[in-house]
């Protein structure tokens, strides 16, 4: 789309195209061209451009730049280098981590199938914590092709470092069936939900327990995130969340991840349920936010959520069958909490994963 041109008679004497997979601008002058990622919206850039116009009668496409930077928000990759510098030098200010808390953490994944790259990736961004009061509970349901492959890697791992369990379950019996499986192997205090392909950033157990000895009736707690491609390098997409809202999270899994909930909590009102599968850690947050004594937000990105080929986060469309999960999700906290409140249906919202309840009414 070629935005530059003729404006009141004035001329910008360069032309502007833009594209939105990402958002760039390409600035072409002379046969010379310049490429500006956008990280804030371009709804206002018609009216940037013809401010820019009137104000003045020629342009550089460098002034240009330069003008347009002034509009742009900060790029994410910059806000992270911002926000890692000063997160490390908390740390180096803490003299013993391992000081803070004697709460053990006990992180389950489900393995199903999981490339070794992102396998390896995952478990040393675990061994990785600064606070290391933990255990890592895999419990694998890979098929027969793929079996041999993970246990073999898992146990380079498990055999050097004794806080990582592995078992390999006598069948798959989908990710709620498997979550429970490694949810069994469990022995912490607080029980932390991790997906086999994702990424946590080394503070992040450090940051839940002071969160949790901040606050004793601390019973859920859960962080912002972000995405990552598959090499685990470059991180994007950041989801900066608010604090605990229930009407929230019934028209959306707002929480999603990092989330960590205490296992009295899930000794008493169950595990994941497989009628959910899909949207089972969204059943799942919602029962057990419901008897949590506080549910706290802590504001920092702790996870790195992977983007490839077979994940919802590089697609909701991968996996209808979530959507539908989470609707009954949805329904049946409704039916927990207000057992009285008549519901005629819960509709898809603006976006999939967003849900709209609509009320019945007398």
């Amino acid at each position: 789309v070629i935005i530059g041109g003729n404006s009141k008679g004035t001329k910008l004497g360069f032309d502007i195209s833009c594209s939105t997979k990402p958002h760039y601008l390409r600035l072409s002058q002379n046969g010379k061209n310049k490429d500006i990622r956008l990280t804030g919206s371009i709804i206002r850039l018609k009216e940037f451009i013809e401010q820019l116009k009137n104000n003045s009668n020629q342009y550089s496409m460098e002034n240009f730049r330069r003008a347009l930077a002034k509009q742009n928000p900060i790029e994410y990759s910059q806000y992270r280098q911002i926000q890692n510098k000063i997160r490390e030098k908390a740390l180096q200010e803490v003299a013993d981590p391992q000081s803070i808390s004697d709460i053990k953490f006990s992180i389950l994944v489900p393995l199903y199938n999981t490339p070794v790259a992102f396998l390896d990736e995952m478990i040393e961004s675990v061994q990785n914590q600064v606070y290391g009061k933990w255990e890592l509970c895999l419990a694998d349901g890979s098929d027969s092709e793929h079996l041999e492959m993970v246990q073999s890697e898992v146990r380079k791992y498990s055999e050097k470092d004794k806080r990582i369990r592995y078992k390999v379950l006598d069948k798959n019996g989908g990710i709620s069936e498997n979550t429970n499986e490694a949810l069994k192997m469990a022995t912490g205090d607080f029980i932390v939900l991790f997906d086999h392909d994702d990424l946590l950033t080394r503070d992040a157990l450090y940051e839940f327990a002071k969160a949790i000895e901040a606050d004793p009736e601390c019973d859920c707690l859960y962080s912002d995130e972000d995405k990552t491609d598959e090499t685990g390098k470059h991180f994007f997409d950041a989801h900066f969340k608010p604090d605990f809202s229930i009407d929230l999270l019934c028209s959306v899994n707002y929480i999603c991840h990092l989330f960590a909930v205490r296992k009295e909590l899930t000794d008493k009102y169950g595990g994941f349920r497989k009628e959910y599968d899909g949207s089972q850690d969204h059943d799942f947050i919602l029962r057990m936010t419901e008897q949590a004594r506080k549910t706290v937000h802590v504001p920092l990105v702790l996870y790195h959520w992977r983007v490839h080929s077979n994940s919802t986060a590089q697609d909701p469309r991968a996996k209808m069958y979530c959507f539908d999960a989470g609707k009954a999700a949805i329904r049946a906290h409704y039916e927990r909490v207000w057992p009285d409140v008549k519901i005629d249906h819960i509709e898809d919202g603006i976006s999939l994963g967003i849900y709209h309840t609509i009320w019945k009414y007398d």
